[in-house]
Parts: structure tokens; sequence; C-alpha cells
């Protein structure tokens, strides 16, 4: 059978065009332009933010046994922030009924900058009851159990104002200076954190 005359001989055969070619290269630019695909790299989308509801993982409350040298050194080392220091022990009936207060101050003002240190003043043997008391009060500062306190009285004194009773709080600025202490004036609450607030705008 001859081809048709409309048909130049040796030509190839007239085709309808396939709509499945159409459908695929659709899809195909689709998926590129919403960054699917991608040549040689994979689109990594962000992480998914954690809902308000999720549970905040809570922080460790830890005491740590030291000496003078290592508390002024951790003095030292928070040089450039406020400083607040609270000497008690868990056998001082005032110092148990304030310390809770210590506590709201650190929640209040360390998003700010204050740095909160606890030095309790117990017997060595007692690290458990005092990681006890500090635990039931959520107090996620640095806490220190001072284990050479009986030689170093004279040294706590010079520095921190200590006057031989607890509790006893010093406030130290930002250069490392001690600007009030209980023993030089006992302030009511307020006016402590207004001392605290002057001392963190400077």
């Amino acid at each position: 059978m001859h081809p048709p005359a409309s048909r130049a001989a040796g030509s190839t055969p007239h085709r309808e065009p396939d709509v499945r070619y159409f459908v695929v290269l659709s899809l195909w630019a689709v998926l590129l332009a919403s960054g699917t695909l991608s040549t040689g790299c994979r689109r990594l989308l962000p992480p998914t933010p954690p809902l308000p509801n999720d549970p905040v993982p809570a922080i460790p409350v830890e005491v740590r046994m030291v000496d003078f040298a290592a508390l002024r050194s951790a003095l030292t080392e928070a040089q450039g922030k406020v400083v607040l220091v609270d000497f008690w022990a868990t056998w001082c009936g005032p110092c148990r009924a304030s310390f809770p207060d210590f506590v709201k101050i650190h929640q209040k003002y360390s998003p700010h900058g204050l740095v909160c240190i606890s030095v309790s003043l117990d017997h060595p043997h007692d690290h458990d009851k005092v990681l006890t008391f500090l635990q039931e009060r959520e107090a996620t500062f640095a806490n220190f159990l001072l284990c050479d306190f009986d030689d170093n009285e004279k040294n706590l004194a010079a520095q921190f104002g200590y006057a031989g009773y607890i509790p006893h709080m010093a406030l130290f600025n930002k250069a490392g200076q001690r600007v009030w202490d209980k023993k030089q004036k006992n302030l009511s609450e307020s006016q402590l954190h207004r001392l605290i607030e002057t001392e963190l705008a400077k």
C-alpha cells in the first residue's frame, strides 16, 4: 500500500501529542519551583518551634564544697556583673526564713544580669542536708558549702563584711567592689531591691 500523497517518502509518521508527557512535565515544573527538587542539595525545613505547653527542662540544683580561696575566685570570675552573696546555714532559723526572699531576688534580677551566690556555713558532713534544703527551694544559682570556715573568719570579714552572725548578705558592683553588707546597714526588702537596681543600671 502506498503512503498518502501528502506525506513525503521517507518522512516520520505524524503522531498526536501524548497527554501524559505534558502532565509529567507540569508536575516536574511544580516540584522544582517549590524547592522539593533541587540540584545538588536538599532543602532543609526550619525546626518546628516548641509548643507553648511543652515542659521546660528543669535547671539542676547543686552545691559544691569549696574553701575560701575558691569562694574568692568565684567572686573574681563574676566581675563585670553585680553580685549578691548570702551566708546562711540549715541550723539557722532566721536563715531558713529569709532564704526564699533570696531566691525571689534571683528570679527577679538574674535576667537583668544579677549573679546570686549562696554560701552555707554548715558542717561539711551535712552536705546532703544542705542539698535537700536547696532543692526544696529551687535554688538554681551557684551554691557553695564552705569547708574551712573556722580558719577564715578574718578573711570573710575583710572580703564580705562578715561580722560573726548569719544570715549575712553582701553586694558587689560590676568592678568587684563591695558596695553594701548587712553589717554596714540593715536594709529593708524594698531598699535592697532599689540598691540592686541602681547597681545594675550603672
